[in-house]
């Protein structure tokens, strides 16, 4: 008796969750159709579907450390502010530019296809 009775409420109860979830199915049915026109609308008026913004950054140095490099001397050519220093300078070349010791300058990179950094340019901020 006690095994039909369990079978009997296993039966009724997935009854009721098939019930509820066809009742819950009717009721959102109506709105997901328009959800899925508005969709398809706006891809078809727009074909661009993804769209985002790469904003390059450069790393930045202070004058300060820019200096300190000029003074332990140059592994590739560098550019600072339009004055070419070439790889094998002297420091004394470095008096001829005006770094300010506490401005912000950002470093750009040129490399070669071998991956090597053939020149480097700094900008004043």
């Amino acid at each position: 008796m006690t095994e039909n009775l369990a079978e009997f409420l296993f039966n009724a109860l997935v009854l009721a969750l098939f019930v509820l979830a066809l009742v819950i199915f009717l009721l959102v049915f109506p709105n997901s159709e328009g959800n899925l026109q508005a969709l398809t609308s706006t891809i078809h008026e727009s074909r661009q579907l993804v769209q985002h913004q790469i904003e390059e950054t450069y790393p930045t140095r202070t004058g300060g450390q820019l200096l300190f490099s000029l003074y332990q001397g140059l592994e590739t050519d560098i550019i600072v502010d339009g004055t070419y220093l070439p790889k094998g300078s002297d420091a004394k070349m470095a008096d001829y530019i005006s770094i300010a010791p506490d401005a912000e300058y950002t470093e750009k990179w040129y490399m070669d296809t071998n991956g090597r950094v053939n020149l480097v340019v700094y900008t004043k901020k």
